[in-house]
Formats: C-alpha cells, sequence, structure tokens
C-alpha cells in the first residue's frame, strides 16, 4: 500500500504540473504521429536495447546518445557509416557546450556575485574540454572493433579524424596506435598514397592537416609527430584552399618562419568528395599530381588568393614575393552574382565582402599598373576609417553628454572638444571635396605608398601613357557626407567607380554588361532615393552633348535597359517616381530604349520580387498602386502588386496610425480589428477600389476575377467589404470555384459560412466538403451546412494529405460515405450493390493505412468491392511481403506477419493467398531507418523459418 500511495503521490505530482504536463502530451502526440504517419514523414521506434548511433544521429536525441556513451554501452551498428560518425564528432562539442549553457543560465538565475561569474568562465573552456575528451574515449573504448578493425581497416581513422577537425579525437587515438603498434604498423595510418602516380612522393600527413585546418591538429603533427618533411608549393597550396587559410598562414607558416612559395612546376591537389551512405573512404579523398600548372589549379589558386585576408594578401606578397595570379572570367563569374543580390534585403555589407574589395582592387592595382583602381582602394580605406572615426566621434559625444548632465563644471571643457572634433570634420570634408583620400592611418599609408611606388617603378611608358589619359576621363565619384551611411557609399564606390562602364575609353576588361551596370544604376537611385542619377543609365551617342543629362540636346539617346527591366525594378522597389520617369521617356520622341519591345505581360515576377510589405509605408503602396493605373500598366501586373498588398503579410494596412509600422493583433478575423483600425483599414480599401471603378469598370466594364485579388483570402475583413459595398460589388466576378477552395483550405470557420450564405466561389454541396483539410472543418460542413461525399471523387483530395490527422479524415470521411449511402438505398443492402461510390484517378497514392483500411471495410460487409474504383488485383498487394517492403515502416511490416499468424490459427484457408518469399536483393539499400532493424528482422524470418531470397 504505501509503495501505491508514493506511486500516486508522484503520480499527482507531475500532472499537476503544467509544464511537465505539456511535455508528456507533447511526446504522446509525437508517438502517434511516428505510428500514424504515411512513409514520407515516419519515423522509426526503438527500444533502449535497439538504439544505435545512426537512429539516435537521425533523430537528434544526443542527450540518450550521450547517456549511453557515459554508461560504456556499445552501439548495435553492423558499419558505422562515415556521415554518421561524422555528425556524431561534430556534434558532441556542441552539444557539451550547450548543455554548459545551460547550466550556466541556470546558476546565473541565482544571485551570484560578478567574479564568481567570471571564474566560472576562465574554467568553463577547460572543463569542456575534459568532457569532450571523456566522451571520446569511451565511445573509441567501447567500438574499438567497429572503428580500428572493420570501418577504417583500410584507410585510417586517424585521417577521417583530421577531416572531421576534432583535435580531442584525434590526440585519443592517435596515442592508442602510437603505444599499442609497431612503428611500420603505424607509419600506415599515417600516410597517404598518390592516386594517379605512385613513383611520386607521398603526401605527407602535415600537408594533409593543412588542407582541413585544424590548427591544433596541424601543430601537434608539426611538433609532437616531428613531421616536417613536405613541398613548398604544396604547402601554400593547400593553406589557401583550407577554410581556416589566414589562422593557418598567419599562425603556423609565417610564426614557424615557414618558405611561402607559388606554385611553378608541379602541385598535388586534394579533392573532397560528399558523404553519403553509400561513400567509401577511398572515394572521400582524391589526391593527384600536376607536372605542370593547368588552368584549373590556377584558378583555383586565384579564387582562394582573393579570400585571403587583405593585410596577410599584401604582406604575403611584398614579404614572399608570392604570385599574383589574375584571372578576369572568375572576377566577372563573381560580380555577376553579386550584381543579382546587391540589392536584395537578405545581402549584407559585411567584413567578408569589403576584404573581398579590397583583395580584387589590390590586384587589379598591382597586376595591371592601374593608379586608377588604387585610388579606388584608397577611397574604400577611407569611407571605412571615416566610418569608424564617425562612430566614436558619436560615442564621445554620448559619453560627453552624460557627463555633463552629471557634473556641470565640466561643460565647457566638453564643449571645446565637441568643437575640435567638428572641426576636424570640417577639415575631412574640405579634403574630399578635393578628391584627396590620404587622410588613413599610418599603417594604411605606408603600405598604400608602397603600393604607388611599386606600380610607378614597374609601370613602362606606354602603360603610363594610357594610364594618364583614363584617369583624365575617370574622376571619382564624390562620396555623400549627408547622412552618412557607409552601405550606400560602398555599393557607390563599386557601381560608380569600380564597375562603372565609360563609353569613351575602350575597356577590354569590362565586367559587367551594359545592361546589368544600367540596372544596378537604376536600383541605387530607387534604393537611396537619388532620381538624379537615373540618367546615368541613359547613353548619349553624340559626343559634344555631354554625355547624359534628362532628355535634351539634339542627339539620339539610347537607353541601357528595356521598358521591361525598369518597369520590374519600379516594382522591387514601390518608386512611383520611376514610373513617373518611364512615362516621360516613353513620350519623349529623340528617345529609344535598346529593346523595341514593350510588353508588360512579358514581366514575371513573383511575390517575392515585390517591394517589401514592411518596410514601405502604405500611403507609398497605394501611391504607387495609383501610378500604375495612371500609367496604363497591365491588368496582369496590378492584379499581381493588388493581391501582394491585400496580403496577411501586410501589417501596415491594419496599423492603426497611418505614418507608423506599428503591428497590431492579427488581422485573420474581423474581430480583432477595433473601431480605428476599421475605419482606417476601409479608407485604404475605399482608395484602391475607387482606383479599379475609374479605371478599369469605368473606362472599359472590366470586372476582376476575386480569385486573383484574394487567392489566399486570409483577410476575411477585405471580402466583407468589397462583397458588402453596393459600389465595388460589382466590380469583381464572385463565382470562382479557387475561392471558395482557398478558404475551405485554410480553415477560417466564420468565412466558410459567409461565402457560403451568400453563394461565393460557387460552392457544391455535393463536393466541397472534400477541400477540407483538417476533421474539424469538414465536420463543420457537414453538420452545420449540409454538405456531402455525393462525389465518387471526394476522397481523392483528402487522400492526397500526408500528416497523421489525414488518417482520422480519411476514416471519418469515408465511414460518411458509406453509412450515407446506406441510409439512401434504405438499409437494403442489396441496392445498388454495383454503383461507384469511390474513384481513384491514381490509386497509388493511397498509404498503406487507408488501402488497409478500405480493405477491412470491405471484408466485414460494409463497402462492396464494386463500390470502388481499385481492381482487386490491386488489393492483392497487400498478401506480398515485397509489397509491404515498399512502405518502408517497420510497424507494418510487423503487423503483415501477425496477421497472417491470425489467419494460420483461425482460417488456415486464406493462408495461400499470401506470399511470404522477401527478395531482400531488391531492398539492398532499404531506407535508413528500415536498414536500423533489418538484421533483426532477418533473425526474426530465421526463427521463424520464413523463406527469404538473399
Amino acid at each position: 500500500m504505501e509503495n501505491k500511495d508514493i506511486n500516486y503521490k508522484l503520480y499527482r505530482l507531475i500532472f499537476n504540473n503544467k509544464f511537465l504536463l505539456k511535455k508528456i502530451y507533447n511526446y504522446i502526440r509525437d508517438l502517434n504521429k511516428q505510428i500514424t504517419d504515411n512513409s514520407k514523414s515516419f519515423r522509426q521506434i526503438c527500444k533502449y536495447d535497439e538504439i544505435t548511433l545512426e537512429w539516435t544521429i537521425l533523430n537528434k536525441h544526443y542527450q540518450l546518445l550521450l547517456y549511453k556513451i557515459k554508461n560504456n554501452e556499445e552501439f548495435i551498428d553492423e558499419v558505422f557509416e562515415f556521415n554518421i560518425l561524422l555528425s556524431f564528432i561534430k556534434m558532441v562539442p556542441l552539444q557539451l557546450k550547450q548543455e554548459e549553457e545551460e547550466e550556466e543560465e541556470e546558476k546565473q538565475q541565482q544571485d551570484q556575485k560578478e567574479k564568481e561569474e567570471q571564474e566560472s568562465k576562465k574554467k568553463q573552456s577547460n572543463y569542456l574540454k575534459k568532457k569532450e575528451k571523456d566522451i571520446f574515449k569511451r565511445f573509441y573504448k567501447t567500438n574499438y572493433n567497429k572503428l580500428v578493425h572493420s570501418r577504417f581497416k583500410q584507410f585510417s581513422l586517424l585521417l577521417f579524424l583530421i577531416y572531421s577537425n576534432n583535435y580531442q579525437f584525434f590526440k585519443i587515438v592517435y596515442k592508442d596506435l602510437k603505444n599499442n603498434l609497431t612503428n611500420k604498423e603505424f607509419e600506415n595510418h599515417i600516410k597517404i598514397s598518390n592516386n594517379n602516380n605512385e613513383k611520386e612522393k607521398e603526401i605527407t600527413i602535415l600537408e594533409f592537416a593543412i588542407y582541413f585546418g585544424n590548427l591544433e591538429i596541424i601543430n601537434f603533427i608539426y611538433n609532437k609527430i616531428g613531421i616536417k618533411e613536405y613541398n613548398f608549393e604544396n604547402i601554400f597550396f593547400y593553406s589557401l584552399q583550407s577554410k581556416n587559410r589566414n589562422l593557418i598562414i598567419e599562425n603556423f607558416l609565417l610564426l614557424n618562419n615557414l618558405p611561402v612559395v607559388s606554385i611553378k612546376k608541379k602541385t598535388t591537389t586534394i579533392t573532397t568528395a560528399k558523404i553519403n551512405n553509400t561513400t567509401t573512404l577511398n572515394n572521400i579523398f582524391k589526391i593527384t599530381t600536376s607536372t605542370k600548372p593547368n588552368k584549373d589549379i590556377n584558378d583555383i589558386y586565384f579564387k582562394k588568393l582573393i579570400k585571403l585576408d587583405f593585410k596577410l594578401l599584401k604582406q604575403l606578397y611584398y614579404g614572399f614575393g608570392i604570385k599574383l595570379h589574375f584571372n578576369i572570367s572568375i572576377i566577372k563569374e563573381i560580380f555577376s552574382k553579386i550584381q543579382k543580390q546587391l540589392f536584395n534585403d537578405q545581402f549584407e555589407i559585411n567584413n567578408k565582402f569589403i576584404n573581398l574589395i579590397q583583395c580584387i582592387l589590390f590586384l587589379y592595382s598591382i597586376v595591371f599598373r592601374n593608379q586608377r583602381y588604387l585610388s579606388i582602394l584608397k577611397k574604400l580605406n577611407y569611407l571605412l576609417n571615416y566610418n569608424n572615426n564617425n562612430n566614436n566621434n558619436n560615442n564621445n559625444n554620448n559619453n560627453n553628454n552624460n557627463n555633463n548632465n552629471n557634473n556641470n563644471n565640466n561643460n565647457n571643457n566638453n564643449n571645446n572638444n565637441n568643437n575640435n572634433n567638428n572641426n576636424n570634420n570640417n577639415n575631412i570634408l574640405l579634403l574630399l571635396n578635393g578628391n584627396d583620400f590620404n587622410l588613413l592611418e599610418k599603417e594604411d599609408l605606408i603600405i598604400i605608398n608602397k603600393d604607388e611606388e611599386f606600380i610607378n617603378i614597374n609601370g613602362n611608358k606606354k602603360q603610363k601613357q594610357k594610364q594618364n589619359k583614363e584617369n583624365d576621363n575617370n574622376n571619382l565619384e564624390l562620396i555623400k557626407y549627408e547622412n552618412f551611411n557607409l552601405e550606400r557609399e560602398i555599393k557607390r564606390l563599386l557601381i560608380f567607380d569600380f564597375l562603372k562602364i565609360d563609353f569613351n575609353v575602350s575597356n577590354d576588361y569590362q565586367i559587367l554588361y551594359t545592361n546589368e551596370w544600367g540596372k544596378l544604376v537604376v536600383m541605387f537611385s530607387c534604393k537611396f532615393k537619388e532620381d538624379e542619377l537615373l540618367y546615368r543609365a541613359i547613353l548619349t551617342t553624340n559626343d559634344d552633348d555631354g554625355g547624359g543629362g534628362g532628355g535634351g540636346g539634339g542627339g539620339e539617346q539610347n537607353c541601357l535597359l528595356s521598358i521591361n527591366e525598369i518597369l520590374i525594378i519600379s516594382l522591387k522597389f514601390c518608386d512611383f517616381n520611376l514610373i513617373q520617369t518611364l512615362l516621360k521617356l516613353e513620350h519623349t520622341y529623340n528617345f529609344s530604349f535598346n529593346n523595341y519591345y514593350f510588353d508588360n505581360k512579358m514581366v514575371s515576377m513573383n511575390l517575392n520580387e515585390l517591394f517589401s510589405l514592411e518596410k514601405t509605408l502604405i500611403e507609398d503602396q497605394i501611391k504607387f498602386i495609383y501610378y500604375l493605373f495612371v500609367t496604363q500598366r497591365s491588368q496582369d501586373i496590378i492584379e499581381k502588386i493588388l493581391n501582394h498588398f491585400f496580403s496577411i503579410k501586410n501589417k501596415n494596412l491594419f496599423s492603426l496610425e497611418t505614418t507608423t509600422t506599428t503591428i497590431p493583433p492579427s488581422p485573420s478575423s474581423s474581430s480583432t480589428l477595433n473601431e480605428k483600425q476599421k475605419l482606417n483599414f476601409e479608407k485604404y480599401l475605399n482608395e484602391v477600389g475607387n482606383f479599379i471603378y475609374i479605371y478599369w469598370f469605368g473606362k472599359g466594364g472590366i470586372k476582376i476575377d476575386a480569385s486573383n485579388l484574394f487567392g489566399t483570402c486570409e483577410n476575411e475583413f477585405i471580402i466583407y467589404y468589397y462583397f458588402n459595398s453596393k459600389k465595388f460589388n460589382q466590380l469583381f466576378k464572385w463565382n470562382n470555384r479557387l475561392i471558395s477552395s482557398n478558404i475551405i483550405s485554410n480553415g477560417n470557420l466564420k468565412l466558410i459560412q459567409f461565402i457560403h450564405d451568400n453563394k461565393i466561389g460557387s460552392m457544391d454541396l455535393d463536393f466541397s466538403i472534400s477541400d477540407s483539410k483538417t476533421l474539424n472543418v469538414a465536420m463543420f460542413m457537414y453538420n452545420e451546412l449540409g454538405y456531402r461525399f455525393n462525389s465518387p471523387f471526394c476522397l481523392q483530395e483528402i487522400s492526397k494529405l500526408n500528416n497523421y490527422k489525414s488518417n482520422y479524415l480519411f476514416n471519418w470521411s469515408l465511414n460518411k460515405i458509406i453509412n450515407d449511402e446506406k441510409i439512401k438505398s434504405g438499409n437494403n443492402d442489396n441496392n445498388n450493390n454495383n454503383k461507384i461510390l469511390i474513384k481513384f484517378t491514381d490509386e497509388t497514392i493511397l498509404c498503406y493505412s487507408h488501402i488497409k483500411l478500405i480493405q477491412s471495410k470491405i471484408n466485414d460487409g460494409s463497402l462492396n468491392i464494386s463500390n470502388i474504383s481499385i481492381s482487386n488485383s490491386f488489393f492483392n498487394k497487400l498478401y506480398d511481403i515485397n509489397y509491404i517492403f515498399t512502405f518502408k515502416n517497420w510497424n507494418f511490416i510487423y503487423s503483415f506477419y501477425d496477421e497472417f499468424e491470425m489467419l494460420v490459427k483461425n482460417d488456415p484457408s486464406k493462408v495461400p493467398k499470401y506470399n511470404l518469399n522477401l527478395n531482400t536483393s531488391k531492398i539492398f539499400n532499404p531506407h535508413p531507418f528500415l536498414k536500423i532493424h533489418f538484421n533483426k528482422f532477418i533473425n526474426f524470418l530465421n526463427e521463424k523459418n520464413y523463406k527469404y531470397i538473399k
């Protein structure tokens, strides 16, 4: 009794805790998903003794994995797949760190002193290393045979650990092999053979480690193992190819005074393949030697060279004289990608990007002995320093202001400091207006002066003459200091200085096509509201005209972009000024576009490429829509914009204040909109409705298909407003079935009721219920609105759903079809026996659970085989174990054998239908979760004396 009382108390403690209760129910729900899901999303359930390393990794049960290792338990995998082992090695330090951070958070919640917290952080890294070392040591010890004698019999585990970049595990394995193997056996573990030339000297483990870039492993091999022989050309080439190239070159090569040599005669290359379940270790690494530096190697060298840290690149060039290869095709490839992404919201001008531009400008200036590129580089460095100084001055000013508030006596001194700062800024402005970019740090000035000296000494006379001509025509773009923005100025430098297309000077190394550069000019103008730059995209063919202006002059003018390209940019930035400019250009007689067509239907854009709904004020959105109507853009384009405007993502549409972007409660239900919001909302809808009424309906009697505007139908208030308005109702066609189909699929019961009552979307009492995605919606439509499954294809769409809840919907719907038919026939089973109640255009879409459910209805007499468009031969597949295996679910497979054994006991006459001869050769590469228990299943077959073909 005492035990029962204790258990009951514990039970109450757990289930009275809301947090634990929610966790438990989530696990149960997850378990139900695993049991009932279709094969696409099925995850195998395991008992503790059946757990494999692969299962824990694929299911992300990392704590369970570490628990088994700490208990020194061996994993039952026959072989550790490379991708699984690699995931495990990378997971351990991350998981330990996460656990440590969680423990640290708990500690911080207690009132501890700051000193204690700092001391704990210092100890943390050593503590984590000890834990990591312990985990790998235990795993290695308990799974030694699988690691050393099975999976890594022909290829060293040490090399795999270098590849995985785990120093702790590498050190454990190294010490064990070193202590337990003979010198000759150990040497085989650190030897790497060349694939294509056995006579060539083998690549050393040091070179191999440098390529994969773990500095701790590299230093261990160099200092502890003592491998110091290598090919000078290879070692620098591998350092460049490593992801940690800067760290290795600076903290290994240069720190140890090792020579840095460029490619000259021969270079050994390492290439790595993606690891998957079928990869063998021999395929992971391909090591080849080239006797001559070929184009591919030079391309790799150049690509990696421009990824070096900028200062390190200059140090290597001036200090070691490394060869600066140059490849214009790679530069074009890089900037082709940049050009497409430069004005995307996701694109970030970070340190990595700035470093890349610095390296490219440096290579341009040195390789071509060109002062212009050096000036651009100096300008870029100046912008970075100016931005840093600006930020520092702002911080200092803030600190000074705080000090002023605390101490009035310091007020005069602070004002003097501020004046000095302002004077310094004025000096910078004066110098910049004279195109002088020498206000840099001393360290930068020394290096840049060296660049200039090098160019002047090494440039020949012809190059200097050409350079002088180019410099006369290539003044750098002025910096805009008002509301200084580093991102804006770097983009200005890229577009108008570096990538600038000068039509008066021939440029054999032009990076972008003219229309690509024109797009960047127009996008820069739209992004930063510098309308005067729009005309940079216009080229005047007559030199006397001066190249530009606003459409004036007597010469013929050509635009670098087509009308469609300009229109697409305007849609991206919601720029009505650009639409106005486009309208002016279209009516300028002496202006011609480089493309002769003008077809708005050819403008194809995804909604993702349209203007940002969050960043664009609602007034600007409406103004832009207005200009689209005024300039008579195509109906397709305007409908797309309106659909974008009416999107649930357009939070500004529902904001209380039109001048802010405050996000109110979700507008998916009209009940969440207060009166002020409704008035604001109605104002916007009224404006857009008037545009449609005046420019389409009023002029040409055009009616819009409501499904095109309200395709997602997530904002019920929009539909209520336009449908209930006498003026605006007539603007739309409300009978498209897509409206009702989308609304039913979205599951908004109030909106379903509304479109049903108002006969919107051609709802069909016999079929529309099949658009339901959830049991809740189907029951509402069936019980409250009177919809039925009277069409034979009603189960077609429901059967395509692939989540565990869809099985309940399918089961409920099938039962309703059967029961409704019984009611119609007056419970007479002989009536309409041959009537087709259920049809599938493709029976293969049915999952195992659906097929078994239909079969059970046929077996218990609820459904006649003639009532369904599935042949008998299809159901016969359910008696074949090879077919059951195609569903890749152990529960289905074992239930097949359970069903068979029940028939053996209860109804032996049906046993001959079953085919138990499993052909294992056809499932040689089973589904990952099938593979986990495949050998156990074979043992099960042997125990039961079931036959199978190997």
